[in-house]
């Protein structure tokens, strides 16, 4: 995450209210920038998207979601706060190019704790990679639907 600072003037009878809004936009901040990194976490048996209007809709998401899906994940879309996110197994962020990255940790600059994940592709992440691209790459039946043959 980017640099938080903020510069501040007022008089002493400010102070506390000015304080209650700079950490409210610095904590709104730094929620939008989590739901524009964050696209997939795991959860035991979950495959959580955040909810959010910083999320793009993605094919890519859809593609992961339907895959984790059939192979037995409870997938779900919702709103993913800071707090929680200690709690998950695996987090990783998807696109075209990446198909899914995993996240091996974030800094949250707010308490100045990082949470960490793996120095290594997770199990489901890495699983979720392999069955997309094995689709995309005809290494695997398509039930889906989503790969037309180019002569």
């Amino acid at each position: 995450f980017g640099g938080y600072d903020e510069l501040v003037s007022c008089n002493q009878e400010q102070i506390e209210e000015v304080k209650k809004i700079a950490t409210k936009e610095v904590c709104n901040d730094l929620q939008k920038e989590l739901d524009q990194m964050l696209k997939n976490v795991f959860k035991g048996n979950k495959y959580i998207t955040p909810k959010s209007p910083s999320i793009l809709p993605s094919i890519t998401n859809d593609s992961l979601r339907q895959i984790a899906k059939d192979k037995g994940f409870e997938v779900e879309e919702r709103p993913v706060d800071i707090a929680e996110l200690p709690t998950f197994d695996e987090c990783g962020a998807c696109g075209t190019g990446a198909v899914i990255t995993p996240l091996g940790n974030v800094y949250d600059p707010e308490t100045g704790k990082t949470i960490h994940y793996s120095d290594q592709t997770g199990p489901v992440l890495l699983d979720l990679y392999n069955t997309l691209q094995d689709i995309q790459y005809g290494r695997t039946d398509d039930k889906y639907g989503w790969t037309v043959e180019v002569l």
